[in-house]
C-alpha cells in the first residue's frame, strides 16, 4: 500500500533520498513527548528542540477550488489505506491528527530527505 519509487513524486523531481513521508513519519510528528507544535506566519513549526521543520497552512483542493489556505494543512504520506482513501496529516492553529482521506483531494507533498544520523 505504499508508493513504488518510481510512483513517488518527491523521489521523481528531487531524485536520491528524497520522498514522500511514510505514514509512520507523519504519525511521529504528531507525538507530543517528541515535538512542539507552534503556529507562525500562516503555518507550523515543528520542533524537537533542536531541529525545526515549517509545514505552511497551504490548504487543498476540493473540486478545483482552494480550500483552508492560511487556515490549516493537510499533507499525503505515502501510504493508501484503500483504493480510494489514503493517510495524511491535518493541522490547524489548535490541533494536528493524522488520518485518511479521499484521494481526489488535491493536497500538497512536503518532501523529506532521509539520512542516516552521524
Amino acid at each position: 500500500n505504499t508508493l513504488d519509487p518510481s510512483d513517488d513524486a518527491a523521489r521523481q523531481i528531487l531524485g536520491g533520498k528524497w520522498q514522500v513521508p511514510t505514514a509512520n513519519i507523519l504519525y511521529e510528528l504528531c507525538n507530543q513527548t517528541k515535538f512542539t507544535w507552534s503556529w507562525s506566519n500562516n503555518g507550523m513549526k515543528i520542533s524537537n528542540g533542536t531541529n525545526s521543520i515549517f509545514l505552511p497552512a497551504a490548504g487543498y483542493i476540493n473540486y478545483k477550488q482552494t480550500t483552508s489556505i492560511n487556515v490549516g494543512g493537510s499533507y499525503w504520506s505515502n501510504m493508501a489505506n484503500s483504493t480510494s482513501n489514503a493517510f495524511y496529516l491535518y493541522f490547524n492553529q489548535t490541533s494536528q491528527k493524522r488520518s485518511y482521506s479521499d484521494r481526489y483531494f488535491g493536497l500538497p507533498i512536503r518532501p523529506v530527505r532521509l539520512v542516516k544520523p552521524e
